[in-house]
Parts: structure tokens; sequence; C-alpha cells
């Protein structure tokens, strides 16, 4: 098998919107820190990986012959050896960086389990935020409706919990909202996970990192100047009324209880305290049961995705007028 020795750290946010961007350029003020030197802004790498795990179980079908001779093969070795080449690539065109780390992110939990399989001795970074704020800066930038972001969180959410359920998986969560309260403390903790030297960090470059992937900035993947009506935190305050409806139907309370984001009932909602791992386990275990009005393993009702569809052209119609 080729051994990667360098380290790397993949960067998963809940959702679009969730402040991957933000994260992914403080870590890279660390002078041991290094991006991709090819144009992948997201790898999206676990979110794609079905027809690869499909791929290595037909293989093991025909290449599992007890009738041949030679070592047994192993579909997992073969996965392996596919995220090796993933991080090969990614390093390809750095130069000086054999011992640095390499940080990738994806705004997206989907098919998070499948990171040991394909990166074994991998860093996994999960940022959190808070399902309102996540939706209302998507619906800023395109105008998708509240309802849908807030089934997506939901599901995001379990996914996490089941990730974080199984001890074999090494990760390390952080709430957006705490990111923007203390980046120092925030960053010092997560240095201490990623095992890099907090002390040859360029702690004055944090008020200097732009806006980048902001809704601020439209659709686009621009940079925009920090305005003072920049707002990282309440931004749902400022959604229309219609989508502020759409709320009370879509937002999961216990799913909320799961990272300390407090209810709906409020203008100014408090952040609770993130819930210690074994708190946040039996919040998490409750969510199995529950129903969900968005799951990964049967598709969206057509009546569902003909609702979203009606919002989403209301939107864009009365935006043109």
């Amino acid at each position: 098998m080729a051994e990667i020795t360098a380290s790397s750290v993949f960067l998963h946010g809940i959702l679009r919107r969730s402040g991957t961007n933000h994260l992914n350029q403080l870590l890279l003020k660390h002078p041991d820190c290094v991006q991709p030197a090819i144009s992948v802004r997201e790898d999206w790498f676990l979110d794609t990986s079905d027809p690869l795990m499909r791929y290595a179980e037909d293989l093991f079908k025909i290449w599992s012959n007890p009738k041949w001779g030679g070592r047994p093969y192993s579909s997992s070795g073969l996965l392996q050896e596919i995220g090796a080449g993933q991080l090969r690539y990614l390093r390809t065109g750095l130069t000086d960086a054999e011992n640095k780390t390499l940080v990738s992110k994806t705004p997206s939990v989907n098919h998070l389990d499948r990171l040991a399989q394909f990166f074994p001795g991998s860093k996994c970074v999960i940022l959190v935020r808070d399902p309102l704020d996540v939706a209302a800066s998507v619906f800023h930038t395109w105008k998708t409706p509240v309802s849908r972001t807030l089934d997506e969180w939901n599901l995001g959410c379990r996914r996490i919990q089941e990730f974080a359920n199984d001890p074999r998986n090494d990760h390390f969560l952080l709430r957006y909202e705490d990111l923007i309260a203390d980046p120092v403390l925030s960053l010092k903790v997560c240095f201490d996970y990623l095992g890099l030297d907090p002390q040859k960090y360029v702690w004055e470059a944090i008020e200097t990192v732009p806006l980048l992937g902001s809704s601020d900035g439209g659709a686009s993947f621009q940079t925009v100047e920090r305005s003072s009506s920049f707002q990282a935190v309440g931004k749902w305050t400022s959604l229309p009324e219609e989508q502020k409806r759409l709320i009370k139907a879509h937002f999961d309370q216990r799913s909320a209880d799961v990272f300390g984001y407090a209810g709906i009932g409020s203008t100014n909602r408090p952040l609770k305290p993130l819930p210690d791992v074994l708190t946040r386990k039996k919040i998490g275990e409750g969510l199995r049961n529950r129903p969900s009005k968005l799951r990964s393993d049967q598709p969206v009702s057509l009546r569902k995705r003909l609702g979203y569809v009606k919002e989403g052209v209301k939107l864009m119609l009365r935006a043109v007028r």
C-alpha cells in the first residue's frame, strides 16, 4: 500500500454557509498548514464517493474467487489506495510542503463515516452553525427556501451524531459562533487536536482575514470587504417575514439541542454552552426514532419537491419585479 506520511486534515461543515471558508483561511495562516496547489476550492470527495464504493464492491465480487491463488483481495485496501491517490493529487505542485499539514474542506457531512476507509490517520474537523443563520445565509445567496435548508440541517445533525457515536472516528467538533466569539481560544483547542504548535501562529492575522464565500458576496465565490453591517451571528433576523413563518414548521428543537442552540421563541436567542460528548450522544440517540422530513435513504416526495420549487419560483419572481 502506498503510504502517505505527511499529515492531512479534512474540514467538514454541516452545510454550505456554515463557516468552512472562514475556518479554512484561519488555519492556513499557520505556517505548518498548506492548501492544495491545484484549483480545488472544495474536495467533495466523500459526498460523491458512491460510485467508488460500488466499484470496490463489484471488484470484490469478481476477484474473490477461492480458486485463484495469491494474496486475498481487500476492498478496504483498495479504498485506502484510492484515498492515498487523492491526497497525492491534492499535493501535486506543492513545493517544500512534505512535512506540512494539508488542509482540504467540504461544506457537507454526507458519507462522513467513510473518512476512515479512504483516509485512515487523517484528522477531521466538523464545523456546525446555528440552523437559522445557515438557512438565512443560504436564502440570501441562492433564494433557497428556509424550509429546505432546515430539513437538510436536521439530516446533517443526524449524520454527525452517527459519525461521532463510533469511537473509531477521530474528530474535533467546533461551533462557528464560538470561533467568531473567541477565535484565539477556538484555534488553540483546534491546534491541540491537530498537533500544531500555537506559538508559530500569526495571531495578528486573524483580524485581516477577509470574507470569502459569504452571502454578503452573493452567489459568487469572491472575496468581499468586511463592512460594518456584516452580521455573522443572528443573520436569520434579516429574513423576509414569509421565510420566518416557515421556520416554525421545520425547526427541530431536538437537533438544535445537540449542539446547544436555543429555540425560536425570542429574537435574541442565547447561545448555550456546547454540550459535552456524553450529553450530545444522549440527545442524539433520540434523533434516530424521530420522523425526518428529509432522509438520505429515501427520496424526497414529489409533493415535497414541488412545494420547494413553488416557493423558489415565487421568491425569484418577487426578486425580479
